[in-house]
């Protein structure tokens, strides 16, 4: 009889570090679509400071620093743009039964995306200064 009752409760516990587990993912993976969510309506912003800035390279009144400044902008702008790009094709929802490597996946996504999201937000406030400073 103890051995049933000891074999149902660690059936039960299990069950329950199991059900722990699945939510412990559903989680991450919610946290990581909030945190893509956040960053993706900044694409727009980054497009429309790459277009001012192509449309200001084309000027050729301004300094060569000027213009030297204005392309490493736009180099950092695309390189942004494209880590985006990269972290959205290659992001899917783990389908993985092993749920502790699920969670690994999610984490790295996550520190991926939040990596992207800085690089994004840097990009822009460089070109934004950039924009202020030489536009005419």
């Amino acid at each position: 009889m103890r051995t049933q009752i000891f074999a149902l409760a660690s059936l039960w516990i299990m069950g329950a570090m199991a059900c722990h587990s699945d939510d412990a993912v559903e989680q991450t993976y919610a946290e990581v679509l909030a945190m893509h969510d956040e960053v993706m309506p900044k694409m727009s912003t980054l497009s429309g400071l790459e277009m001012t800035i192509q449309e200001m390279v084309k000027d050729s009144t301004y300094s060569q620093f000027a213009l030297d400044s204005l392309h490493r902008s736009l180099d950092q702008l695309g390189m942004a743009e494209e880590a985006m790009w990269e972290w959205m094709n290659q992001f899917k929802k783990p389908e993985d039964t092993d749920k502790e490597a699920a969670l690994r996946y999610l984490s790295e996504k996550k520190m991926s995306i939040n990596q992207v999201g800085e690089a994004m937000n840097s990009s822009m406030e460089s070109a934004q200064a950039l924009i202020d400073r030489y536009k005419k």
